[in-house]
This record gives structure tokens, sequence and C-alpha cells, in this order.
């Protein structure tokens, strides 16, 4: 973390809805701007619908989230258009 806070980068974690807490805490512990979420599991551009619960999923991560650190949401490609 360190040579990245000297080389003015920040740690994005990636955190997945399978992610532990345990993971997800020791994951936002090292975060310093933002995590990025993924919000669907499997393959990108195979799936018709989301299967995580998305709020109970984003509440989860913010609860173990510093004040300055944002949460974004990515959902992936669904198909090429």
């Amino acid at each position: 973390r360190g040579a990245l806070r000297s080389a003015g980068v920040s740690y994005v974690p990636l955190i997945a809805p399978t992610t532990t807490p345990h993971r997800v805490k020791s994951l936002l512990a090292a975060a310093d701007s933002f995590a990025y979420c993924v919000s669907v599991t499997g393959v990108t551009g195979t799936r018709t619908s989301n299967d995580v619960d998305l709020p109970e999923y984003l509440a989860r991560v913010r609860e173990h989230c510093a004040e300055n650190v944002y949460v974004a949401v990515g959902f992936g490609v669904g198909s090429a258009s």
C-alpha cells in the first residue's frame, strides 16, 4: 500500500457477491478511495437476469467501509449491442 500511495495510485479492491465477510473486511481495510463491487457471478454476456440481492450485498460491503471509501457497482457487459 505504501508503494501505491507514494506513486499517487489508489488501491481499489474488487469485491464479488461470493466474497466472504472476513475477506471483505480485509480488502476494505486497505482501500483508500473506493471499492469496486462486481454485481454478477458467472461469465460476462451469458446471464439473462441478476441473481444477486443488490441492496443486501451493498449493505454488507458498506458496513466495512471507512467514511472516505466509496462503493462503485459494476454490472458487466450483457451483449455486444
